[in-house]
This record gives C-alpha cells, structure tokens and sequence, in this order.
C-alpha cells in the first residue's frame, strides 16, 4: 500500500499559508537553487574566482571564534559610554557577542552614509551572522519582506545599536544594515539548500535536518524547496544567471571600503565610480576580468575623452554619463556606491548638490556632447557599412569574373578533352574494321 503524502503545517510564527503537500519518499535529483543570485546590491577582499556579478561577500559559513585572516590585525575604535575610546585588534564575532554593554563599536560612513572604516566589515559579518540563528531571523519564511517578519527585524536592529555607535539621522545606515541581513539570510537559506540537495529523499532531509537548524522551521523550508514550482523558479533564476557578464573581484570588501583605500592612496582625491568600477573588474596581474568588460572599459574611456575636451564640462557629470551610456541604467542599486541607496536617492542627491546655473549648463552640454556624439558614431557607422557593402560587391563581382574565367577554361579544356576521345575513338574502329577483314 502506497504511503500517503504528509502535509507539513507552518509554525505560529510563519505567515506561510500555502505549505505545500509532497511526497517524503521522492528522490531529489539535486535541484539547483539559484534564488540567492538575484541582482545583487553591491560591489563586494580580492577573488578571482568569484562566480557572480556585483555580488558583495560569498563565504559559505562565517567562523563564530574569529574573523577572516585578511582582518584579523584591523585596528577598531571602542567607545565606551563614559566617552573614553581604545583601540583594539583582532576582534572575533565570539568577542562581539560577548561585548560589555558599556561599549560600542565606532562606524564611520562616507558622504552616501554607507559605512566605510575598518570597523565596517565587522558590522557586515555580524549582520551576516545575526540572521544564521533560527531565533532571531527564522527560515520558515519564504521571502525577508513576508508578514509577520518585522518584529524579528526590530529585534535584531535593536542588537545591533547595542554593539555599534554610528550617526543614522538620515535613516541610510539602518537601510544599509537591513539589506546586510537580507543578503545574509539569503546565503544562508542558500548554503542549507545545497545540504539538501545531497539527500536522497525529502523523508531523509526531514530524519536528519543541519546541526543548530530548528526542525519546524527545516521542514516548512523543505517543503517549499520540494515543490514544482520552487523547482521551476530555480531552473528560471538558472538561466538569468547564466546571462551576467561582468565579475567583480573584491570579493568580500565592500565597495565603499575599496574607494576610501584608493582615495587614501590617491592623496585624499576623490575616486569616481568609473575608475572604482575598472578597478573592481581587474585580477591581480592587472588584467581585466573578461573580453566583455574589457571592451565596455575601452569604450567608456574613448567617450570620457571624447567628452572631456571640451574645457567647459564637470567632470563628474561626465563620468556619470559615460557610466549611463556604456554600462546602462541602475536598476536595484547603484554600482560602485553599495548597498543603502536606490538609484532613486543617490540620484536626487546629486541633482542637490547640483543646483547652481553653471552646473546645469555643463550638464545640457554634455548631453548635446553625448548626442553629438552618437551622431557622429552612426555616421561612421553608416559610412563604414556603405564601405564594406562596395568592398563586397567589389570582391563578388571580381569573383563572379574569376569564376567565369576559369569555367571558360574548363569548359574549353572539355571540348579538347571530348575531341580528342572522339578522334582516338575513330582511329580505334578503324583498326578493328581492318582486323575483322
């Protein structure tokens, strides 16, 4: 007798209504969850290998004793709450958990408000960490903006005020936190996703759920991963993947921490989101990571400089334009910013600070440069491709004579050829006439 299906229910604290019905005995054919590779939210230290465009860390599990080598010797600034700050090096998530509540964790933000000291990659693990527990962040849920996921948020951002002291008047940090533990909380459901895929039953996934995994939550999740449709969705988020060209390798560095390193190694000169975007492209060696970047990259150069030669123009709007026109618009975040601003606010930011007449005029000149431009592109364009059109009829017609040239000798050779088989033909009946007599 067959085993009937079990229907698994969703905790009081999921808003899941539509748990699915499955069979527990069906084999799972490793399914290739690729929900986690939406259009990520920023530019993420170095990795030539990272598989995924503009995504901003890709560690698997982060190591609750200590950090990553690359900072452990970072120096961070403690604030206690009698006003006295220190330094110290080396701190561990373990350490960070473990924080007299006297203390907190000194933040700084660039002109964005997105964090940008040394003590930011610190913030970022915590915030990472923080949503790999059940109790604060559960799993049960489908999606980070579900109903009833709120309060889980609160109490996490509570927390994290506890251990960090940073200036939010603008309310941008807290956004940049929250999409930190989006992103977080998404790995995570993704790396249990791949434990998953490595039992051979939905009935062995529910016997044996993850160490430190609450097993209501585990099984609303596993029902959501064993159904048809997540199952489609993931080959659809497959395909869509497949579709990005540009690699960053930054690895686990935001991009707000890449620029300040490079405006620090620039004398304090501020550092443009072309030339982060480059940078942020490249391998060690210096080479960029793709022929399609590099081409994107060869292009945006000639059009800056194109644009450039006009004296009259800023050259911040210039490169905002080349950034437009070569890379395309921003659609989710901004590119070389980071995570806490939509293309929206970054963008009604810019146009604040660029009010004055003068600014305006250089902004209409570089769009009438830009179309300028474009005009003289397509008339090039047009003019080459009448070009290649003669230099192939040319060649087709030069063809066409060669070709008829060599039949006319093959067919004269042909008619020789049919000459002189008749001739001998001839000569051989005679010679059989004369023998038969």
């Amino acid at each position: 007798m067959a085993r009937k299906s079990k229907k698994v229910r969703p905790s009081k604290q999921t808003p899941i209504s539509q748990a699915e019905t499955f069979d527990e005995n069906v084999e799972l054919g490793g399914v290739n969850d690729l929900d986690e590779m939406e259009e990520l939210d920023e530019l993420g230290e170095r990795n030539d290998h990272v598989e995924i465009d503009e995504i901003e860390d890709v560690d698997d599990e982060v190591d609750f004793g200590r950090m990553n080598k690359d900072y452990e010797n970072e120096c961070i600034v403690i604030k206690s709450d009698n006003g006295a700050q220190r330094e110290i090096k080396g701190i561990s998530l373990m350490d960070l958990w473990t924080l007299p509540k006297t203390d907190q964790i000194v933040i700084e933000c660039n002109e964005d408000y997105i964090p940008h000291n040394k003590a930011s990659y610190l913030l970022s693990s915590f915030c990472r960490d923080i949503v790999k527990r059940g109790i604060f962040a559960p799993i049960s849920f489908l999606k980070w903006n579900d109903e009833g996921f709120g309060n889980f948020k609160d109490r996490m951002i509570e927390i994290v005020k506890e251990k960090f002291l940073y200036d939010d008047t603008a309310g941008f940090v807290e956004k940049w936190i929250f999409k930190k533990m989006n992103k977080g909380w998404r790995t995570h459901k993704g790396n249990l996703k791949k434990k998953f895929e490595k039992y051979n039953t939905v009935k062995d996934a529910l016997d044996k759920p993850p160490n430190s995994i609450v097993l209501e939550q585990w099984r609303i999740l596993v029902a959501d991963w064993a159904s048809e449709k997540k199952k489609k969705q993931c080959e659809a988020n497959k395909e869509n993947a497949k579709k990005q060209k540009h690699h960053h390798t930054l690895g686990r560095k935001s991009c707000a921490r890449k620029r300040k390193e490079m405006e620090n190694a620039n004398g304090g000169e501020p550092i443009d989101r072309l030339t982060l975007w480059e940078e942020a492209h490249k391998k060690k060696d210096g080479s960029y990571i793709n022929e399609a970047t590099k081409e994107k990259m060869i292009e945006a150069k000639y059009l800056k400089e194109t644009l450039m030669q006009n004296p009259e123009v800023d050259a911040t709007l210039v490169v905002e334009e080349v950034f437009k026109k070569v890379l395309g618009p921003e659609r989710g975040h901004v590119r070389g910013v980071g995570v806490g601003r939509s293309p929206t606010e970054y963008f009604r930011m810019k146009s604040n600070k660029s009010t004055n007449s003068n600014e305006r005029s250089s902004s209409n000149e570089i769009v009438s440069l830009m179309r300028s431009h474009e005009r003289e592109i397509a008339a090039i364009n047009e003019n080459h491709k009448i070009e290649v059109e003669r230099e192939i009829a040319a060649i087709n017609e030069n063809h066409k004579v060669e070709v008829e040239r060599e039949l006319a000798v093959l067919k004269e050779q042909y008619e020789k050829d049919v000459e002189k088989i008749n001739l001998d033909n001839k000569k051989n009946d005679k010679k059989n006439k004369k023998k038969t007599r």
